[in-house]
């Protein structure tokens, strides 16, 4: 930044300035003028000051009027200099100085020189560059040039000039900035000191809308100054060409006409050494003409040189105001011009004729003058600037000085120079009179200022060896990042006041003096430096200065790096602060042990464990966050009671919770950091409180969220979403009270406003919430884990919108901007970023994404995680692996998808044995239970498998022991149970299994599937989990425990079945997985083909052209716990649940309709109809039905067409199809018929079950209340007959009657139901022979359960051998038994039986039995025995024939009801039990 001040002018000092110049030397007393004259001395070592007298000051002055150091518009020397605190007659003399000057103000106000401002040649530039800006059509023009050639002032003469008032120009200084958050930072500060506007609307970017406030209410245009902005123009690599990208998309938006409202235009002026590449228009400062050049020496007041010297001195200094200035202060100074040229011409020829070395080589690398865009002619000027300043002791002030990056005080000169303000004052005009620093014009207080070409080379020269020790002197008194600081400060003295009021109240700081002053210093710069790089500098360089001593200064060097260790955190990512914390808790515990009873050592303790969970919080270790914490919290409300560390800490562990998923904990927290800060501030202007009203906010938005997953947009969420925007938008309004350094909350405000209107399916809303987000967090962060957050949310947004243009643009660049973060840095949304860019692209385009980008990214992120000394085994780190493993596929080489299994294996172990897993909540922890069996599977380590087996049957016996009884759903417990049996069985412990098997018997069952289990399978397993408790029962003397207590979270329970298994093979079922198994992997082509899937029990047709391009397809087998359509009552799966995708996880839609065939366990009973049922939406399991299911029992069903087109197939009957056109997830789902919905009103009618008119409900008139309406639908099926063959009963039709509510009619209506729903339905109860008894299936209180109502009907039951007629007055479900004993006949069994059917089917068994040739124990024969429903056959039978085993196989006559009936076993023909009387209640399955 170049000059503005007038020139330096020397010349005859007038008798009035001579008699005030003697009038302040006579107040002086003998000492202070000796004092004075021994300064100057000692600062001025060159010239005709050593020949003054000791107290001869008046001379002294007269010398420096003479140079230019003293004038009537200059009086800094006597008001600083001569004039001390310790004057004894200053207030005399002040009052002599400021006489003077009112009255010189008054002169120069009459005088024509005050209105005119020369700039020496530079006419044609400022008409030129006014022009460019005031007619022209630029908006933005840079000022660029080498260094010193007076842009800075060129800009600033088109800024005076500019029309208008200080409302309508602004001037910004961006020395030193590389970072867009302090361009906003700086640029906000100026427009809200220079305006009268003080409150700006923080919705969006509020530096844009600040201008924009400004643009509509200016009476001119108006013109800003972005001054210095080297970093945002030049550079190739890729850090420059994104700032300078950012930069200019600033500059854009700044001077676009967004509302049509402004009044004014926004012109932008640029400095910089360098052009832009593009969004600017540039127009080049040159240096002077030599009669410019001439003639800006003449104005200097240069004593008279000869014309060869003259020309010689302007072409060394190449028309730079800087450097002639430079010579000129030089020559002032009585310096002989042919000596001050001599010496440069003459350091050029020694330069000339040095070839290399080291001391050249070494200034070329300190100060590089192609990069400054001089040569060496102007270097040697520089030099001599320097070299002849007149004594030691200015060169080494001008040094030290160099450390300020911008304008100071004299007060900070002074600090950095070790002295009084009264020397500091000799020393910085002594330098100002040389060039060497200038004064800032125009300012309100007195400032100085160094040219940055200028400080650039004291710096080279502070590392010289001459210099060095002053340089170094300078850095100890005050680090150059201290010296940084000053400018943020000085804009922030309203938070800088407020701060300090509040922390030095006495009742806030119950603390000891010395902490709470250096803890004071901490959050003040913490507050005040919005710029984290240089925080982490300022307390990493304090703490290394200061010296371990095993008491305070270790105390206070350990909490400065928790302080540094907070600022990396931001930066660097946990990994880095990570290493901060150790090395401060490695100091805490070398610290003496009378040191550590302290005061001091427990707050600095409690700042360790502090940020210690910030850290473990960040790096997703949520439980071991909290638990520092709290340790913390503990010692802080001890010691501190209300503070700022307090609030921090609850904040902090609201964050946590926030995490864990428990909003409510989170709030209570929230909500007490949030009060006690305002209660610290005295009001709500506090820089934390917008920040806590926004998580409070949050947590509203998780329970809303929480609610809308269980139950989808309930009044209850829609509540919750609402009262988050509020909180949002408090948050936003808190800010417009506050002069915040950090604009970047106002992105997260208006991301979490977005996020909320978003649920709310508002996408209009959030679009634009989301949009301001996103803007300033890209302007400002630029490639920032927060900024992909931004980027994810707009590209999530328009998908919702269907912009799916916009969306694959903001997807991609999420993607590139999360590919650029460093270790420990990632976005917590990059896995959901690679998903939906995965959804966004084309196929070939999308397997080259997933098979070269992203599977290298994730190897890379994990060998970077694994070489980190503090590796965790966390979510974040269980992601990685997870994702390798899932997308290696079968395509990767045996020998990387070894090392990746293994690598996963390990993770595992120790994320299991973690104690912190042992605190997540129990669905977290059994995942990783679940993925430890499914990988020891896949390695074949049996042993292995065995031992997690065993952690396995600990971990749900601790569930059912802790939390079984709190189980709300009925299934639940039994498929808690069922698991505890099967893994009880697959170990051995037979005790146990028969304990479990009790217990789940005593509970009635409601599907299937959560009962036929193989006694022998080794892979049982859950989905899901609660926690651990101890154990107790004598088995577990026999299993392996862990021991810990753990959080009690309740989460949804699972269902719960087993795949298909055989004893001792568990090496041959490598593949198995616990929830699902890949059953087949090919390529579908365009020629159509025919797949025969025996081990899911299907088969799949595919047509020619089903797809237009050789696809790869695999299909898995889930489990129906893990994966199968919700299902309602009465309603079962009665098929293996498939499914069909591609390799990539692609969608696809097939071009042609294709057959799925599905082998089934439904029997076939009247009344029943099957569906098949495919998946539509995995992440709340909808499903839909596919049109078209036929249900096929013998080869006769299959169409001729169908026959001829495919030969015969090898089906397994029973089989359902259907067409189907997409990949998808299928299974066969068997329900009640349901006939039409009627409608009961007063004025009844007949109502006929349309497939069976047999069946019909007649309800009289008047039976229901005036007016009243109730939907009716009804249900009817078949009983299997089978049970109660030999014996004189027979079971009619089962008619179930669907009511939203329990039906109590006025009158009876008649119920008719037939004998038989089928048509030829052979020996039927004879009327003259059998009586009726009628069942009524009673829905009253918490179960159902059939109840005889014979007796209690009001008319007798009618019967003529067709149909059976009777009255009732309730609704819910009837049966009819037709019985025929001579004796007494008791129905109990009859209820027994039916009531088994309540929530069940019957389905289809087969049976097989084999021997295995080398299965033999204890030298016999082993005979194994299974029994399975009849979908499963074609799998068993292919696992079978793999093994070489021939099995016979047969069927059961009968249908088996889950949970009731048992496959008893019966040898004979030379076969024999071991032991024979276990045979009498030996069953299977």
């Amino acid at each position: 930044m170049a000059s503005l001040e007038e020139p330096l002018r020397t010349g005859e000092i007038s008798p009035r300035f001579d008699k005030f110049l003697k009038d302040v030397v006579d107040h002086l007393s003998p000492e202070e003028l000796e004092y004075a004259v021994s300064s100057i001395k000692t600062n001025f070592e060159i010239g005709k000051f050593g020949d003054k007298g000791d107290q001869d000051l008046y001379s002294c002055l007269h010398l420096f009027a003479n140079q230019g150091l003293v004038s009537e518009d200059n009086l800094t020397l006597l008001e600083k200099f001569v004039v001390t605190p310790q004057t004894s007659k200053k207030e005399e003399i002040k009052e002599k100085i400021e006489a003077f000057k009112a009255i010189r103000l008054q002169e120069v106000k009459e005088s024509k020189a005050a209105t005119s401002r020369e700039l020496t040649g530079r006419h044609s530039d400022l008409k030129n560059v006014m022009s460019k800006l005031t007619t022209g059509g630029s908006s933005v023009v840079n000022l660029y040039g080498a260094s010193g050639v007076g842009k800075t002032r060129l800009a600033n003469e088109v800024l005076y000039k500019w029309q208008g008032t200080q409302t309508n120009k602004f001037n910004v200084d961006l020395r030193e900035i590389d970072e867009m958050e302090d361009v906003h930072f700086h640029l906000l500060q100026v427009l809200s000191t220079e305006s009268e506007e003080t409150t700006v609307s923080y919705e969006a970017n509020p530096v844009i809308l600040k201008m924009m406030q400004l643009r509509q209410r200016a009476q001119g245009n108006i013109l800003l100054l972005f001054d210095n902005v080297d970093q945002f123009s030049g550079g190739k690599d890729e850090a420059a060409v994104r700032r300078n990208t950012n930069f200019v998309s600033f500059l854009q938006r700044l001077t676009s006409d967004k509302t049509g409202r402004e009044k004014s235009s926004l012109k932008i002026l640029l400095t910089s050494r360098s052009a832009f590449r593009h969004g600017v228009e540039n127009y080049e400062v040159r240096g002077l003409e030599r009669v410019s050049s001439w003639e800006l020496l003449q104005r200097q007041g240069t004593p008279a040189i000869q014309g060869g010297q003259r020309e010689r001195l302007v072409e060394m200094c190449r028309g730079k105001p800087l450097l002639l200035n430079g010579m000129a202060s030089i020559l002032r100074q009585e310096t002989d011009a042919e000596r001050l040229l001599g010496t440069i011409e003459q350091e050029l020829a020694v330069e000339q004729s040095q070839d290399t070395g080291e001391e050249q080589t070494e200034k070329e690398d300190m100060f590089d003058v192609n990069d400054e865009g001089i040569d060496k002619k102007q270097l040697s000027c520089l030099r001599k600037m320097f070299f002849f300043l007149p004594s030691k002791t200015l060169k080494e002030s001008a040094v030290s000085v160099s450390l300020f990056c911008r304008p100071f005080s004299l007060e900070a000169a002074a600090e950095v120079l070790g002295v009084n303000v009264s020397e500091a004052a000799i020393r910085m005009e002594g330098m100002r009179n040389s060039q060497v620093v200038f004064l800032v014009p125009e300012s309100k207080e007195l400032l100085y200022d160094i040219h940055p070409l200028m400080r650039k080379f004291l710096k080279s020269i502070g590392n010289s060896k001459a210099f060095e020790e002053a340089y170094q002197k300078a850095k100890a008194l005050l680090d150059k990042d201290y010296v940084k600081a000053f400018d943020s400060f000085d804009f922030q003295k309203p938070n800088f006041e407020l701060a300090l009021d509040i922390s030095m109240k006495s009742n806030y700081l119950l603390i000891s003096q010395k902490h709470r002053e250096s803890v004071l210093v901490c959050y003040l710069f913490e507050a005040m430096i919005s710029d984290e790089r240089r925080r982490r500098k300022i307390f990493h360089t304090w703490a290394e200065k200061i010296e371990e001593d095993g008491k305070e200064g270790s105390i206070f060097r350990a909490e400065l790096q928790c302080w540094e260790a907070l600022q990396v955190l931001t930066l660097e990512g946990w990994h880095r602060a990570a290493e901060v914390v150790q090395e401060s808790r490695k100091l805490l515990k070398r610290v003496q042990r009378d040191s550590k009873k302290t005061e001091l050592f427990k707050l600095a303790k409690s700042s360790c464990l502090l940020v210690e969970g910030e850290v473990f919080n960040r790096a997703g270790n949520w439980p071991k966050a909290l638990k520092s914490l709290r340790r913390s919290l503990e010692i802080i409300e001890d010691q501190l009671k209300n503070h700022t560390s307090t609030c921090r800490c609850l904040n902090a562990i609201g964050n946590c919770y926030s995490k864990l998923g428990k909003p409510k904990e989170a709030i209570k927290f929230y909500t007490r950091a949030y009060e006690m800060r305002q209660k610290l501030s005295g009001s709500r202007k506090h820089f934390d409180l917008p920040l806590f009203r926004s998580q409070i906010g949050t947590a509203y938005e998780s329970m809303a969220i929480q609610e809308y997953s269980k139950h989808r947009m309930t009044p209850e969420a829609k509540m919750n979403f609402r009262k988050a925007i509020e909180y949002y938008q408090e948050a936003l309004d808190l800010a417009k009270e506050l002069k915040l350094t950090g604009i970047l909350y106002t992105a997260l405000y208006n991301r979490n406003i977005a996020n909320a209107h978003s649920w709310l399916m508002e996408f209009e809303e959030a679009k634009t919430f989301a949009y301001n987000g996103y803007q300033i967090r890209k302007d400002i962060l630029g490639k920032h884990p927060l900024t992909v957050r931004s980027t994810f949310q707009m590209a999530e947004i328009s998908l919702c919108l269907n912009d799916y243009n916009v969306a694959e643009k903001y997807y991609e660049e999420a993607w590139e901007i999360e590919k650029s973060l460093g270790q420990g840095n990632h976005s917590n949304v990059r896995d959901r970023i690679i998903n939906g860019y995965e959804g966004m692209l084309l196929k070939e385009r999308k397997k080259a994404f997933q098979k070269e980008e992203v599977l290298e990214f994730y190897q890379r992120s994990w060998d970077e995680e694994k070489r980190f000394e503090g590796f965790q085994f966390s979510q974040m780190n269980m992601k990685i692996i997870d994702a390798i493993n899932e997308r290696l596929g079968e395509e990767a080489d045996v020998k990387t998808r070894r090392k990746y299994r293994s690598e996963a294996l390990w993770f595992y172990k120790g994320a299991w044995n973690s104690p912190e897993t042992k605190r997540l909540p129990y669905e977290q922890r059994e995942k990783v239970l679940q993925t430890l069996l499914r990988l020891c599977e896949k390695v074949r380590n049996k042993d292995l498998f065995e031992k997690y087996q065993k952690e396995s049957f600990r971990f749900y016996e601790r569930r059912w022991k802790k939390n079984g009884s709190e189980l709300e759903e009925k299934k639940e417990k039994i498929d808690l149970l069922t698991i505890l049996e099967n893994l009880a069985t697959s170990l051995g412990y037979e005790r146990k299994a028969k304990k479990y098997r009790t217990q789940l018997q005593d509970l009635k069952s409601k599907r299937e599937a959560s009962f036929f289990r193989l006694p022998f399978n080794p892979f049982a397993g859950a989905e899901k989990s609660l926690d651990n408790d101890d154990d107790d029962d004598d088995d577990d003397n026999n299993m392996d425990s862990t021991g810990d207590d753990e959080i009690t979270e309740k989460h949804e329970l699972p269902q719960q079945t087993d795949k298909f298994g055989l004893e001792g093979q568990m090496e041959d079922l490598d593949e198995s997985e616990l929830e699902n198994v890949k059953i087949h992997e090919g390529t579908l082509t365009s020629g159509g083909t025919h797949w025969v899937l025996k081990r899911g029990g299907a088969h799949i047709f595919f047509p020619p052209n089903a797809v237009s391009e050789p696809t790869p397809i695999v299909i898995h087998r889930w489990k129906c716990s893990a994966r199968s359509p919700p299902l309602k009552e009465h309603e079962s799966v009665v098929s293996n649940v498939l499914d069909i995708s591609t390799i990539t996880g692609d969608e696809l839609e097939f071009n042609a309709e294709a057959k799925l065939v599905l082998s089934h366990s439904a029997p076939g009973l009247q009344g029943y109809e099957l569906v098949i049922k495919r998946m539509i939406d995995w992440e709340s399991n909808k499903w839909e039905e596919v049109d078209g299911t036929e249900d096929l029992r013998c080869w006769q069903d299959i169409e001729d067409d169908f026959l001829s087109d495919i030969g015969t197939p090898d089906f397994f009957f029973p089989v359902a199809q259907a067409g189907i056109t997409e990949c998808s997830t299928y299974a066969v789902v068997c329900r009640l018929k349901s006939s039409p919905i009627y409608t009961i009103t007063p004025n009844g009618g007949l109502f006929i079950h349309p497939e069976y008119p047999g069946v019909s409900i007649k309800v009289p008139k008047k039976a229901v209340p005036p007016k009243a309406k109730f939907p009716l639908e009804l249900k009817v099926h078949e009983v299997p007959a089978e049970e109660f063959e030999e014996q004189d009963v027979f079971l009619g039709p089962v008619l179930r009657i669907t009511c939203p509510q329990l039906v109590e009619f006025l009158k009876p209506v008649t119920i008719q139901l037939p004998v038989s729903l089928q048509s030829d339905q052979e020996g039927t109860p004879d009327p003259s022979t059998c009586r009726v008894r009628v069942l009524f299936l009673n829905s009253d209180g918490e179960d159902k359960k059939w109840l005889e109502i014979t007796g209690d009907l009001r008319s007798h039951v009618n019967f003529d051998g067709k149909f059976v007629t009777f009255q009732s007055e309730l609704f819910c479900g009837y049966t009819c038994v037709f019985e025929w004993y001579k004796e007494e006949f008791s129905v109990s069994g009859i209820i027994s039986y039916m009531s088994s059917l309540i929530w069940t089917q019957p389905i289809l068994a087969v049976l097989f039995a084999y021997f295995e040739e080398h299965d033999r124990a204890y030298s016999q024969d082993v005979l194994h025995l299974i029994c399975c429903p009849a979908h499963l056959r074609e799998g068993i039978i292919q696992e079978l024939d793999e093994r070489n085993v021939v099995a016979s196989e047969g069927n059961s006559r009968k249908n088996m009801i889950p949970g009731r009936d048992k496959a008893f076993v019966f040898v004979s023909g030379g076969v024999s039990a071991v032991d024979v009387e276990d045979m009498d209640s030996f069953h299977l399955k």
